[in-house]
């Protein structure tokens, strides 16, 4: 008799999207259950969700530091971006995570529409905390995109993030399975979403 022991070693993905104008948006709990569903496919080093919606909700990022670096690192963003011209900045914690490692959103205030070289800005910021390796951008997509994710399973990140009170015209989740970067840091996980108005993900598997 012959035991054959089968890894998946593929990521995995689930995506959807609203009907049409006038549907409801989709809930964040369905998005939740279907990644469960899939759940062997990843390896418990990297889950995520990323939604988005036609209405504004501000222009913003996500950033990853370490909690002990934190001040720091708040100090680094608004100076960068004070020094790009950008001196209305709100940054606030939007969760902590195992590690430790905080989630800081940061809310730009003052620019309707995002900066021409804000890729430059972010490049900046991501240049000089990861000197120390204080963190990481892990997301910036104008104004209709959000990002949640981190190290664990699908259903351990959707309840650190209470994914399940948001909603979205669309939905883009995916467990991860690493193969070429680490998977110890929640920076590695995916989705990860770059862009000025009209973001773009971009997904590994």
């Amino acid at each position: 008799m012959v035991f054959i022991v089968k890894y998946p070693m593929d990521c995995g993905i689930f995506g959807v999207i609203k009907r049409g104008e006038g549907s409801d948006r989709v809930n964040g709990d369905l998005v939740a259950r279907a990644m469960e569903a899939i759940k062997f496919r990843g390896a418990g080093l990297g889950s995520g969700f990323a939604l988005l919606n036609r209405e504004s909700m501000g222009l913003r990022m996500g950033v990853f530091v370490k909690e002990e670096l934190m001040n720091n690192a708040v100090d680094t963003i608004k100076s960068v971006m004070r020094d790009s011209g950008i001196d209305s900045v709100d940054v606030r914690v939007r969760n902590k995570l195992g590690g430790p490692i905080v989630d800081l959103e940061v809310k730009v205030f003052n620019s309707a529409e995002p900066s021409p070289n804000f890729a430059g800005i972010v490049n900046s910021i991501n240049d000089l905390l990861w000197e120390d390796r204080a963190g990481r951008v892990y997301y910036w997509g104008g104004e209709h995109i959000d990002v949640f994710k981190g190290v664990g399973y699908p259903s351990e990140i959707a309840s650190v993030y209470g994914i399940e009170r948001y909603t979205a015209d669309l939905w883009i989740a995916h467990t991860r399975f690493p193969t070429n970067s680490p998977g110890y840091l929640p920076y590695w996980s995916h989705p990860f979403s770059v862009g000025g108005t009209l973001p773009w993900f971009i997904m590994v598997s």
